[in-house]
């Protein structure tokens, strides 16, 4: 076997090792989708440290208080978004009762997070001391099949927001 033979074999053996690796281990925000969200977060108790660990990396962190607020507030300034349109999923969501109450109207960061199989186009974890205290859904719908496997959005489907 010659040395350029060799180099070729090693060569495509590399590219199905990084290949298998892609498509066997899958990133984190893969598990991003409104089902998993409600099955592993929990208002008032989960920290950033654990959404890292469930999600991987935020896409965007924004710690501009008075932009935190105005997002939570007057997200997409429409009646009958997305979020108002998930009753079961709010009714269902856990909370640490043993958490203190949130004193104040201020959050004081969110995490952006966006996935291939969110559905939606983005899903926001606002902080309050360091615990993630709400979630707010972005409200357009950017992958209809992801949707209508997540447990909670197919009820929705077809949306128009």
């Amino acid at each position: 076997m010659t040395k350029k033979t060799k180099i070729t074999i090693i060569s495509i053996l590399v590219i199905i090792l990084i290949v298998g690796c892609i498509i066997f281990f899958p990133k984190k925000s893969d598990n991003l989708t409104l089902t998993n969200i409600q099955s592993n977060v929990i208002l008032s108790k989960t920290s950033e440290k654990n959404l890292k660990q469930l999600y991987g990396k935020p896409k965007k962190r924004n710690t501009n208080i008075h932009d935190v607020n105005k997002k939570y507030y007057y997200s997409d300034g429409l009646e009958g978004t997305i979020n108002d349109n998930l009753d079961n999923y709010w009714n269902e969501m856990r909370y640490d009762k043993k958490a203190p109450l949130k004193d104040t109207r201020n959050y004081d960061y969110y995490l952006e997070y966006s996935g291939k199989n969110l559905g939606v186009n983005y899903v926001r974890f606002f902080f309050w001391k360091d615990r993630v205290y709400d979630i707010q859904f972005g409200n357009k719908i950017v992958n209809e099949n992801a949707a209508k496997k997540d447990k909670y959005l197919k009820k929705i489907l077809p949306y128009e927001g």
